[in-house]
């Protein structure tokens, strides 16, 4: 079961903050590969059963990574409206 959880922290904050999820959830999922290397495919069982693994926790990163860009997203919407900062977008990626 997934829950939300929600705390506040200085608007200054925000890039480290970010940071530090982001990090945790590179680290999280870098030993993962080791573990995807390892399938075996003349083990069919193991092999199915570590890619369904892997796929999985790529999910869970691409939640992770999901929450990380959408904090930065409000981030950038607030220094915008408290006109702290010109925000160029011309050079940003394009979502889908």
């Amino acid at each position: 079961m997934k829950v939300r959880i929600n705390y506040s922290i200085e608007l200054e904050e925000v890039p480290t903050e970010v940071k530090r999820l982001f990090n945790t959830a590179l680290n999280e999922i870098s030993g993962k590969f080791a573990d995807l290397n390892a399938a075996d495919v003349e083990n069919p069982t193991d092999f199915v059963s570590r890619v369904s693994k892997f796929r999985t926790e790529m999910e869970q990163l691409d939640t992770h990574l999901a929450e990380c860009q959408g904090i930065m997203q409000g981030y950038l919407s607030a220094l915008v409206g408290a006109g702290k900062k010109e925000v160029d977008t011309k050079d940003a990626p394009e979502d889908g």
